[in-house]
């Protein structure tokens, strides 16, 4: 039987530090939450993804093309093979990196949050310990505006869109005494478990999930 690669769908993967990660009775805990969302298509990422596609099969007709034009004559059918498996190589690598979700989870006292790619491939965002975080709120009104105008040493997008009904922000300490800012798609789940943790500084409020 053919190994089939687990697929990756939530920051609770191998980033965890949690012996009962996946655990649906951790999860049920008031401390404990995960979270993905999917990166709409949209702006420059949608642009991004229809310049992939019109930059492979522009490559590929390029090299059938220029077979042609060589006068490759019977070797045409072999060419065309190895593009065909070359393709199908190059799309499987490439095109993961054109289809992003986000994901974050709360356990064992942190926050860590990663960017999945094709539920292939992920890579860790941020993780900070949950005593670092000062402040979790919607990201609206007044609050948005201070923020778009303030120095961060680091900021990390993890929504979907800024168009979400659910976009809160946190704010955290770093290690060097700077601030770090973290924008992401909020749920009941989550603010649950930021307010265990840090019952004065989160604002909790309805969300769709």
């Amino acid at each position: 039987m053919a190994y089939k690669a687990k697929k990756i769908t939530s920051a609770a993967g191998r980033f965890s530090n949690s012996t009962v990660t996946n655990s649906d009775e951790s999860f049920k805990k008031p401390n404990v939450a995960d979270y993905t969302v999917k990166k709409k298509v949209e702006g420059q990422y949608r642009t991004k993804r229809i310049l992939y596609w019109v930059v492979y099969v522009a490559a590929i007709l390029g090299l059938f093309v220029g077979g042609i034009a060589a006068g490759l004559g019977e070797l045409m059918v072999i060419m065309a093979f190895v593009l065909f498996v070359g393709a199908w190589v190059v799309e499987f690598f490439t095109w993961r990196y054109f289809c992003i979700d986000y994901s974050y989870a709360i356990e064992n006292s942190e926050f860590f949050a990663t960017e999945i790619y094709g539920e292939r491939a992920d890579k860790l965002l941020v993780r900070i310990k949950m005593s670092q975080i000062k402040k979790v709120a919607p990201y609206e009104g007044a609050d948005k505006e201070a923020l778009k105008s303030k120095t961060f040493s680091k900021k990390v997008e993890i929504m979907s869109t800024y168009s979400s009904p659910d976009i809160y922000y946190l704010i955290y300490d770093d290690e060097k005494g700077g601030e770090g800012l973290v924008i992401f798609d909020a749920c009941s789940k989550s603010l649950t478990a930021f307010k265990y943790y840090n019952s004065n500084g989160t604002v909790v409020r309805n969300t769709t999930r």
